[in-house]
């Protein structure tokens, strides 16, 4: 009689040429959800058809037996249970430490809350300017900061006698005990509510920290913005971050970079983009401008012939590559102006000049224009 159970590759999401590393992942990711003790509140008996089907696949013969014979394969149906599980113990020794990775037992869980635990990294946002950019800068910031309170040596105590083992979790920091589900038992560990995992009571508490073995402090921090420095990039400050766990080291500080926008200066890679206001004089004469750069004014003639939106570069003038002393070109993107008004005087020897002159870009376009038009 043919079996009416899902098949088990269905039930996993995967094809049947699927690598056990696909099964496996396929499977994780299925448990997280439907386990009755995630977040969601799971779904038993999809669990249960999911764990299933994953004995199966994850083991090589059994799954050979079962690509033959599909649910008639031999061995299915022992009384014990869900697929042959008769307790907690062979569960576990079956999925190993699947479960344990999926719902918190991590290597912490297993040796214990009150080992060195290095602390947390922290980060804070500066902005800067292009010109702390170009030269490089020193910077202070004030911050609060977690520092290890010498008074009790970092034990939150009052005196050495002050401290004892937690008689609870025997020192360990976490408590274990065991559930009882339908599909099982199963072994948990949390944090030991009466020493909240540090495996010691403090009798008194030390006067400076309070009991917490830090306390916070602002301070006033000195550091060096490196030349060339882009936006987004972080400064390292070792040592100033978040105090560890029972002695653990202390995390560090991460300064992020903000460069503020400029009016009229851009920045691409190690290239220095400044748009110029220019009169329209200046470009036809040639004349001599002036260009304002971070180390002062660069005085450069045009070449004749400039176009508007034309840009000329002047090499090895724009910002420098980091940890160089090369630098990139400096763009200057040309914004060519007209006058708002001008005086009679101008106007009639703009006239002659217009009078004289054969250049008539509009007449030539529409001569051309008009036969195609």
């Amino acid at each position: 009689m043919a079996s009416k159970k899902r098949d088990y590759y269905e039930i996993l999401g995967v094809s049947r040429n699927a690598t056990p590393d696909e099964i496996k992942k396929a499977f994780r990711t299925l448990a997280k959800k439907y386990h009755p003790d995630s977040p969601s509140g799971g779904d038993e008996a999809r669990f249960k058809e999911i764990s299933e089907a994953y004995q199966v696949l994850s083991d090589t013969n059994e799954r050979a037996k079962y690509d033959q014979f599909g649910h008639d394969m031999p061995g299915v149906g022992s009384s014990s249970g869900f697929g042959g599980f008769g307790s907690f113990g062979d569960f576990s020794s079956a999925f190993g430490d699947l479960f344990g990775d999926l719902f918190g037992g991590n290597k912490r869980q297993q040796q214990g809350y009150n080992g060195k635990t290095p602390g947390d990294n922290i980060l804070t946002k500066v902005e800067i300017s292009y010109r702390d950019v170009f030269f490089g800068k020193k910077m202070t910031i004030s911050i609060n900061i977690d520092v290890a309170c010498k008074d009790c040596k970092e034990t939150g105590a009052r005196t050495p006698n002050d401290i004892s083992t937690c008689d609870k979790c025997k020192g360990k920091g976490v408590l274990e005990y065991v559930q009882q589900s339908p599909l099982g038992m199963f072994r948990h560990q949390g944090v030991c509510n009466q020493c909240q995992g540090l495996g010691k009571i403090i009798r008194q508490k030390c006067l400076k920290c309070k009991g917490h073995r830090y306390y916070i402090e602002n301070q006033k921090l000195e550091f060096d913005i490196p030349r060339s420095i882009f936006d987004g990039q972080q400064i390292r400050i070792k040592g100033k971050g978040k105090i560890g766990h029972n002695g653990g080291t202390q995390g560090d500080l991460f300064v992020g970079i903000n460069i503020k926008r400029h009016a009229f200066l851009d920045r691409q890679g190690s290239d220095m983009y400044i748009k110029l206001p220019v009169s329209y004089l200046d470009i036809i004469l040639g004349n001599i401008i002036m260009i304002p750069t971070f180390e002062g004014i660069i005085k450069h003639k045009l070449p004749l012939g400039l176009q508007y939106g034309d840009k000329i570069t002047l090499k090895n003038q724009g910002f420098y590559y980091p940890n160089s002393s090369k630098r990139g070109d400096l763009h200057v993107i040309l914004d060519i102006q007209m006058p708002n008004k001008i005086t009679k005087t101008e106007q009639e020897k703009l006239w002659n000049i217009n009078n004289e002159t054969k250049f008539d870009p509009n007449e030539d376009f529409v001569n051309s224009a008009i036969k195609r038009i």
